[in-house]
């Protein structure tokens, strides 16, 4: 279909909302968005890094499987941040930082592609 990617943002939109008690609270309007990420951005016990207002939605296309690997790698983030005693941290954050460790490791990022081809 031609708006599939429209509905997989939509879903992704959705599950970013959900991953984080703190934005499980927010209503439709951006009033209350902004309320609610300043009032968590302000918590003494470490909320999130930055507020959803902060982000730029985009879609990534890869293989099913490819997009598989990395749900088993976010889960696994997951455990590895309760070990350090983070929970409930924001989806937003981990696909920031996930962004970010891509843009270091540009050479294993070609090499993987040139492996592919």
């Amino acid at each position: 279909m031609a708006f599939d990617d429209l509905n997989d943002a939509l879903d992704e939109q959705d599950n970013d909302d959900t991953d984080s008690s703190s934005d499980s609270t927010q209503s439709d309007t951006t009033e209350t968005t902004t309320s609610t990420a300043t009032s968590t951005e302000t918590e003494p016990s470490g909320g999130p890094a930055f507020s959803f207002d902060d982000t730029k939605q985009d879609a990534i296309y890869a293989r099913p499987s490819s997009l598989d690997e990395l749900g088993d790698a976010l889960a696994e983030l997951d455990l590895e941040l309760r070990n350090r005693g983070l929970r409930d941290v924001p989806k937003r954050e981990k696909h920031d930082a996930l962004a970010r460790l891509a843009g270091n490791h540009i050479e294993e990022l070609a090499d993987l592609i040139e492996g592919e081809r």
